[in-house]
């Protein structure tokens, strides 16, 4: 979401799919009616972020205004409707509470590689929702995309290893990728191959 990859507290325990209170979980594709939930949520990651530091989602420490929400919203969901961009959401009781996207890169020579990002709201994470969003949206951003690419939080254990479950694999790691109010986190670098190599004979 935004300039995200991926939510720390993202994890591969539970496969319940529901809300752990009175609704199942419903994975579907986005919609034009999904922009307020969608909104409130970001702005709730940044109310997140004043006691959770080190959440794994790359996003300005300053809340971006409606009017910068909108022209996101709208880029995405044009992305949406012309095959630049597979994205699912989750909702429960008529709410949003998860979005899993993969974007195509701008440029010609790499837009054959999706860039993941995943985000899921405080209360509804560890139900097995993250596995289910990604699994849905891998599944169909296979028929668009050769490579699949996701950065993940070095101290995020759970979610490399559920991301390792569904098929990445690590590229590496990039110390000091994210500062955030004088501290640094490490970036784990991951890849999914959609399809077998077809590299050129030398």
């Amino acid at each position: 979401m935004h300039e995200s990859t991926a939510v720390t507290p993202i994890s591969a325990d539970g496969h319940s799919g529901h809300d752990g209170n009175d609704g199942a979980v419903r994975i579907r594709p986005l919609q034009w009616a999904d922009f307020d939930d969608l909104v409130k949520n970001y702005y709730s990651f940044h109310d997140e972020l004043e006691s959770y530091p080190d959440i794994g989602l790359t996003i300005d420490e300053q809340k971006p205004s409606m009017e910068e929400e909108a022209i996101w919203f709208g880029a995405l969901y044009a992305d949406f409707l012309t095959k630049k961009a597979v994205v699912f959401v989750a909702e429960t009781v008529g709410r949003v509470v998860g979005i899993c996207e993969v974007r195509r890169g701008a440029r010609r020579p790499v837009s054959h590689v999706g860039t993941l990002g995943i985000a899921v709201l405080k209360d509804y994470r560890r139900m097995g929702i993250g596995e289910k969003l990604m699994t849905h949206t891998i599944s169909a951003a296979r028929e668009l995309f050769e490579v699949i690419v996701l950065d993940v939080f070095s101290v995020n254990a759970g979610a490399s290893h559920l991301y390792s479950k569904l098929g990445f694999r690590s590229m590496g790691v990039l110390p000091m990728a994210v500062k955030r109010r004088g501290r640094y986190f490490d970036e784990e670098r991951m890849y999914l191959l959609c399809r077998k190599p077809g590299y050129p004979d030398k």
